[in-house]
């Protein structure tokens, strides 16, 4: 490498290490989209991860993090060179950065046949650990006084925070009955968190994580970061709010920010919401292995029920705002005066457009408040004082100094902490709230949006009746999610009947078409509440200025019948009158586990639709279970099985003489019956293992009920049992304890899984809702919901 190119490289370059999956799917060449319901199919082996880690750091990589299917690593160039064989360069790509300009970027790569940004390692000594290093791609940030709390005079043209943005998004009415997101997690993966009296003044708490690779967790040298949350504040104030900074800037012209390890980091933090205001032009139908990478990073925190959110972008085909399992928020504008004042189009500064990379997929979902061309100078947001956005701004004469700590700004990287906000209040209410069913209230109570288009660099789709491509489903409402989430809920637990929400469009949306107006002095000022009684382009950028218009709910899709129907309580009228009855032994239970420190301090949560018609495939297990706790219980000391057994007569006893019309309450009389059946009862000898057993054991194991009683049974029988017996009890031990139960204890915890086909290919089971296929090579292929696919594949 020339003198030239070295000098144009950075000190450290960041990248991720991709491991050789457990399936035998490499996540670089795979022609499969990630996604939540596959992504465990590129989970490397633990074993595997560590030993790989290890060796990184004995190499000389410094080793950031790491996930379930590749390593953050950064190092020299030469270690780079070195290690895996090869040559970097830098190389130049179209690009659009912040403020929605076309510019370019410099991007690291490595000279060989692989796609751009990834290493070719074949050649190398890792090639039995990784399958390839994916290296990363850039994020640009166009980065004392002391601020005010307050803005300044100029943010009477502007949408102001708090007030004017929740009123806009009807999330007051919230705030003003205690729903304001209080015992929520959020986190943002941004520039960072500057303490501004803006948030003590309004009693915001937050706290700042360095993502690996970042530095000082007191400065927001961008601000973006900073102004951002103030959106997210202004919608869900009772947040636990956490920011991740991933600012990593690298001397001269390189920012290679480290997305990727400051998403992992986010996830680690168990955050019910993560929000998102960056991305990559992804304009190509081919993913870059970077990319890749990161699909797979979100696709893991929404499988692990996290609500993830992405900005739609400001002129950018943004990704990962594409991925199907993330929320994109896109933007829609609300006239703030003249004739107009109130009404709502989509922006012209927001992206919309159909993904090159999911067939079918739409961005936006849903919308934020953003502004418009040229700058979308539109929401008035604290900043650091003489932090990039201040100065920024300012030059764009937006009425502020540039040293004062404000700007006008907004861009969809408004609109994702806004919808993250709405989020969160939907949380505080419903905490077991999936991602899922959080996107289908978003949608189903979003305002519909029917003027305006979006970015011109997307032909500018127009915003019209109905879902429609400029603003998705529509400009998102507080109040009517809230409605809408109420609504749902209370069907679910308390009608007689089978839900369709997509029936529902009515009811969950009273008067979307009522315009929203905003004016914080006036008092009188009119506000929408709703009804209370019922690519390869390969630049990173953060999505400062963009925010997604409104849609219409009338063409709302039908949800499919597994998410939307729900049998009702009617159905069993005998449990709806005992179910508190049932609820309250169930308590018993717990409390007398929980007392003994048996297991944690835990409660049980459950309604009437979590009930099913009871099948004889279960009047079966019980029967293989009372086989072999008879079995168990016949080993115990011989008096209390003697005891034991008097119980279980005077309990038949005491039944059939009450059907006769008899009651037998008197306790010494009781006592007396018992004493004398002891006594007379001839001694009790254990029952010895049989065939029985083994065949009843074997079964539970194969159907994945009661393995531990299961397993024990087996263990003592090969230790105890005759030579015949034993020999079964090792060949079922081995068989299904050995080969799959490694199959399954990988899906969570076997005990709850449940055995639904077995075929000559392999076995489908379910656990948790979810199909997993696991064929005679052990490997576990999720199918989602489609229990004819899981089925189908054994065959």
């Amino acid at each position: 490498m020339d003198g030239q190119v070295r000098q144009e490289l950075p000190d450290l370059v960041y990248a991720e290490a991709v491991v050789r999956s457990r399936s035998g799917e490499s996540l670089l060449s795979t022609q499969t989209l990630v996604t939540s319901e596959n992504v465990t199919l590129f989970d490397a082996d633990p074993r595997l991860i560590e030993y790989t880690e290890e060796r990184l750091r004995d190499t000389g990589f410094n080793v950031l993090c790491k996930g379930r299917g590749s390593i953050s690593i950064c190092g020299s160039p030469e270690l780079y060179e070195q290690s895996f064989q090869t040559t970097l360069r830098h190389v130049e790509y179209q690009v659009i950065k912040e403020l929605s300009q076309p510019s370019t970027a410099q991007f690291i790569d490595a000279v060989d046949d692989k796609p751009p940004g990834e290493i070719d390692i074949s050649q190398s000594s890792w090639n039995t650990e990784l399958v390839g290093v994916a290296i990363n791609e850039p994020v640009y940030y166009f980065g004392s006084g002391v601020p005010s709390a307050v803005p300044p005079p100029a943010v009477s043209q502007y949408l102001s925070v708090p007030d004017c943005l929740a009123k806009g998004l009807n999330a007051k009415q919230a705030h003003d009955g205690g729903i304001d997101g209080r015992g929520v997690k959020v986190v943002m993966v941004d520039s960072g968190w500057y303490n501004h009296p803006f948030f003590t003044h309004h009693n915001y708490q937050g706290q700042v994580i360095l993502a690996p690779g970042s530095t000082d967790k007191h400065i927001d040298a961008n601000g973006h970061g900073t102004g951002e949350s103030a959106n997210l504040f202004a919608v869900a104030p009772g947040v636990d709010f956490i920011m991740v900074k991933a600012d990593v800037a690298i001397r001269g012209k390189f920012r290679n920010v480290n997305s990727i390890a400051a998403f992992r980091t986010a996830i680690a933090q168990r955050p019910d919401i993560i929000s998102c205001s960056w991305g990559s032009n992804q304009r190509s139908s081919e993913l870059s292995p970077y990319n890749k990478v990161l699909a797979a990073v979100v696709a893991d925190a929404v499988r692990r029920g996290i609500i993830v959110i992405f900005s739609a972008g400001n002129g950018h085909w943004s990704f990962p705002a594409q991925h199907p399992n993330a929320i994109a928020a896109g933007g829609v504008y609300q006239h703030l005066d003249g004739p107009t004042k109130g009404e709502l189009e989509a922006s012209n500064y927001s992206s919309a457009f159909h993904s090159p990379v999911y067939p079918g997929r739409q961005v936006p979902d849903v919308c934020g408040l953003v502004g418009q061309r040229p700058h979308a100078a539109y929401i008035m947001l604290p900043v650091p004082p003489g932090s990039s956005n201040d100065i920024k701004c300012a030059e764009f004469e937006d009425g502020t100094e540039p040293n004062d700590g404000w700007a006008a700004f907004s861009g969809t990287s408004a609109a994702a902490p806004q919808v993250a906000g709405v989020c969160a209040l939907l949380k505080q209410l419903d905490p077991g709230l999936s991602p899922v069913r959080a996107k289908i209230i978003l949608e189903k109570s979003a305002i519909d949006v029917v003027k305006g288009s979006s970015n011109y660099y997307f032909s500018r789709p127009t915003a019209g009746p109905g879902r429609d491509l400029a603003t998705g489903y529509g400009l998102v409402d507080a109040g009517n999610a809230i409605a809408t989430l109420r609504q749902v809920n209370n069907q679910e637990t308390s009608h007689s009947q089978i839900i369709d929400y997509s029936q529902a469009d009515d009811t969950f949306n009273p008067a979307l078409s009522a315009p929203i107006n905003c004016d914080c002095d006036s008092p009188s000022a009119a506000s929408y509440v709703p009804d209370a009684a019922s690519d390869h382009g390969l630049s990173n950028t953060w999505h400062s200025h963009s925010i997604e218009p409104e849609t219409p709910q009338s063409t709302l899709p039908t949800i499919s019948a597994t998410r939307s129907q729900v049998t009702m309580s009617n159905n069993y009228p005998k449990l709806n009158n005992k179910f508190d009855e049932i609820l309250n032994d169930f308590d018993n239970i717990l409390k007398g586990k929980i007392e003994a420190e048996e297991i944690e301090a835990v409660e049980l949560n459950i309604s009437l639709r979590h009930f099913s018609d009871r099948s004889p495939r279960t009047e079966g297990i019980l029967a293989l279970v009372a086989c072999l706790q008879q079995l168990e219980k016949s080993w115990d000391d011989p008096e209390t099985v003697k005891e034991s057994l008097v119980n279980d007569i005077l309990k038949s006893a005491k039944t059939t003489l009450a059907q006769a019309g008899f009651n037998l309450r008197n306790q010494e009389i009781i006592e007396q019956i018992k004493s004398s059946y002891i006594n007379n009862l001839a001694s009790v000898e254990p029952q010895p293992i049989q065939k029985k057993h083994v065949s009843a054991a074997k079964s539970l194991l194969r159907i994945q009920k009661y393995q531990k009683l299961a397993t024990r049974i087996l263990i003592k029988a090969i230790e105890e049992a005759d030579e015949k017996v034993a020999a079964l009890a090792a060949e079922a031990l081995g068989e299904f304890h050995t080969t799959q139960s490694s199959q399954y204890i990988e899906i969570e915890s076997s005990d709850f899984q449940e055995q639904i086909w077995e075929g000559p290919n392999g076995v489908c089971y379910k656990y948790d809702g979810q199909f997993y296929f696991v064929d005679k090579s052990s490997d576990k292929i999720p199918c989602g919901q489609d229990r004819e696919r899981c089925i189908n594949a054994t065959r």
